[in-house]
Formats: C-alpha cells, sequence, structure tokens
C-alpha cells in the first residue's frame, strides 16, 4: 500500500527556548516524520510531542555558524487528536516541520544528507528506494530565511 499524508503542520519562532506547533489530527498514521531547525552555535534541542511517542533521531546536518538541521521519525507511535511537536532548548530559534502518513508497515530505509554555508546549489547524495510504494523525504533548513530553494528529481 501506497502512503498517504494524513495532515501536516509547521511553526517558526523568534521564542529563543521552545516552539510548538499548533494541534492536529494525526488519527490513522502509522509514519510521524518532523524535521527541525536551530541555531547552530547552540545545543540541540530537545524534540518531543504531546503523545509522548519516542522519537529516532537522523543525522544533524549544520553549518558551522548558523542552522542546524535534523529529522526524527517515529513508527507506530500513538496519534489522535490535539497532537502537538515541541522543540526545547537553550536559544536556540527552532522552526519545526512535521507530517503524518499512513501505509502498511513502514520501515527506515536510508538517510543521506549535505550542509553548506552561503551556497546556491547543494547535492546531499544519491538516495535510491530498494522498491515500489517507498516514501522519500527531504528537509532543507536557512539561517537567514533569504534564499530560495527548489529540489529537482
Amino acid at each position: 500500500m501506497a502512503f498517504a499524508l494524513i495532515t501536516d503542520t509547521e511553526v517558526g519562532s523568534p521564542d529563543t527556548n521552545t516552539v510548538t506547533t499548533p494541534s492536529i489530527d494525526t488519527t490513522g498514521a502509522t509514519l510521524l516524520v518532523a524535521t527541525v531547525s536551530s541555531y547552530e552555535p547552540n545545543s540541540q534541542p530537545t524534540f518531543s510531542d504531546s503523545k509522548g511517542n519516542t522519537w529516532t533521531a537522523l543525522t544533524a546536518y549544520a553549518e558551522t555558524t548558523l542552522v542546524r538541521q535534523r529529522t526524527y521519525y517515529c513508527i507506530g507511535g500513538t496519534v489522535g487528536s490535539g497532537h502537538t511537536f515541541t522543540a526545547t532548548g537553550s536559544v536556540i530559534f527552532a522552526s519545526i516541520v512535521v507530517a503524518a502518513y499512513s501505509g502498511t508497515s513502514p520501515t527506515f530505509e536510508a538517510e543521506t544528507g549535505a550542509h553548506s554555508a552561503g551556497v546556491t546549489t547543494l547535492q546531499p547524495g544519491t538516495l535510491t528506494p530498494s522498491g515500489d510504494n517507498r516514501l522519500v523525504v527531504c528537509c532543507s533548513g536557512d539561517g537567514d530565511g533569504t534564499t530560495s530553494r527548489s529540489i529537482d528529481g
């Protein structure tokens, strides 16, 4: 069975220490994917949700002076109405994007990524799904909000 997006939410905040998304109804989701961007020189924020799920953190990709991007996923967690997501830390200026998907027996296959400051093109590496009905997620962080981005193929 192919994956289907149930709902998503996002939030960016000038709050230095904590940011929480608006609540969404994740009922029916078998896979939750979140990405958190935060201020790089300071510690990685703690990521959590209002349902108490356990999240798997992937590699944090960071510029040395501005932004860090980290993706998290939760397979088969607790879902439902009123679901919120929070990043907490000290002077983190975090942004969060979360997507809830339905689909049969999701598993994690692979990740790739890259980071660089002041470039207009960035190649994060090749990622080839191992078969049909795979979900590929791409996330991007921007420290100053001025760079236009696009994703090919």
